[in-house]
């Protein structure tokens, strides 16, 4: 197993633990302390973050985010697996569950192409039978 997949396995763990999990590698610098932004996006609202895109405005729900997924500047729905916040709730661990078995199973499979598919499965990229990822239908939503 590979330890570039494996995390994702630890961020699994840790969720079911209760603990939220604030994941990023060394490509991303903090120009600012990320605290105060973790702790307001943990404790309820958060509100737009910072550079978020007013177009995305269309697709704010009533309920709380439980996932903060970074994205490309360059690229609209094209994530970036350097930068994760998940908070420990039943919706997440079933989203990232069926994930973290697709990138154990196939460790060759690109994570960030993974990533898109479980963020955004009305934008496929990857098609699903071919790469192995579960039907549009059956993604945790």
């Amino acid at each position: 197993m590979f330890p570039q997949r494996a995390q994702y396995l630890y961020l699994h763990v840790v969720l079911q633990l209760g603990l939220a999990v604030l994941w990023f590698d060394f490509h991303v610098v903090w120009i600012k302390s990320p605290v105060n932004m973790v702790r307001q996006a943990l404790s309820g609202s958060p509100g737009l973050l910072p550079y978020s895109q007013a177009c995305d405005l269309g697709l704010q729900t009533e309920a709380d985010p439980e996932v903060y997924l970074a994205e490309e500047f360059y690229q609209k729905y094209w994530p970036r697996n350097a930068l994760l916040l998940l908070r420990p709730t039943d919706a997440v661990r079933l989203w990232l569950e069926p994930l973290a078995r697709w990138l154990c199973t196939y460790p060759y499979a690109s994570v960030v192409r993974g990533l898109h598919y479980f963020a955004h499965p009305d934008q496929p990229d990857a098609v699903p039978s071919i790469s192995f990822l579960p039907a549009i239908d059956k993604m945790p939503r």
